[in-house]
């Protein structure tokens, strides 16, 4: 998952990847051992360029939540 690097705290990080992570166990009745999460920040200024332009724009077959921008 991308983000704008907005300096969230590592406590912060830690709390949303544990309830994606049991979101994702619950839904796909699968063991949490099995789910990979990974962060990215990203500074807004190389967002076109790093994320967009790579990975929405490129990847947009992939995406099941589409940006609205």
């Amino acid at each position: 998952m991308h983000y704008f690097d907005s300096h969230v705290s590592s406590s912060t990080k830690n709390r949303l990847v544990k309830k994606i992570s049991a979101l994702i166990s619950k839904e796909f009745k699968c063991n949490n051992d099995f789910i990979s999460i990974a962060l990215h920040a990203e500074q807004p200024k190389n967002w076109r360029q790093r994320v967009y332009n790579k990975h929405i724009i490129q990847q947009k077959y992939k995406l099941i939540k589409k940006p609205s921008y």
